[in-house]
């Protein structure tokens, strides 16, 4: 899909918000699923029935890592098998929010080719085709367009002379582009179908 640039920003800030909302229903259908298993469980302890109310009213999970962090810590000499019980909630959440939070970041790659940067150097205004006067007559057009020809023309030279190396303006402009030369190499020594360049 092709936007212009300015709107570019509003489909970046909609992607992150809709990475962020699927990261948060990912982490509830995975809550959801830790907490009914807990659910049941037959022989539950206290331990259990606090990791039930902690899955069902986590925010998120990085709340749910700390959350699950904070009760290994308290429980861990009150109860059998801690770590066991409570390491994979807090690997599958920190799972979750690595693979979105990667995710959000990765956004940014929308705006640009998969090829390199994309320098936008050209504004829509700037754009399009040269429209004139149709009532005149064939040679006042013709006329017309040799001028604005001749006036690019000129332009160009101009800038050419300011901005890149061994012109003759004294004029030091800095220039909107994003190199000011291109690299470039000469070989004379080469020969295409066996034919030796002059």
């Amino acid at each position: 899909m092709t936007i212009p640039i300015s709107h570019g920003r509003y489909l970046i800030a909609a992607l992150s918000l809709l990475v962020s909302w699927a990261g948060i229903s990912a982490w509830t259908v995975c809550s959801y699923i830790h907490h009914q298993s807990r659910a049941i469980k037959s022989g539950k302890d206290v331990l259990d029935t606090q990791l039930q109310v902690l899955l069902r009213e986590s925010g998120g999970p990085p709340g749910a890592i700390l959350d699950t962090l904070k009760l290994q810590h308290a429980y861990r000499t009150r109860a059998k098998r801690v770590y066991r019980r409570t390491l994979p909630i807090v690997l599958n959440a920190l799972t979750i929010w690595l693979i979105f939070a990667s995710a959000g970041i990765l956004i940014a790659q929308v705006a640009s080719s998969s090829y390199g940067d994309v320098t936008a150097l050209a504004k829509p205004g700037n754009c399009g085709f040269l429209n004139w006067d149709v009532n005149p007559s064939q040679s006042n057009k013709l006329s017309v367009f040799e001028s604005k020809q001749l006036n690019d023309t000129l332009e160009a030279e101009i800038y050419a002379n300011s901005f890149y190396p061994g012109g003759t303006s004294s004029i030091y402009v800095r220039s909107v582009f994003p190199s000011v030369t291109l690299p470039f190499i000469v070989d004379t020594g080469v020969t295409v179908h066996g034919i030796k360049p002059v």
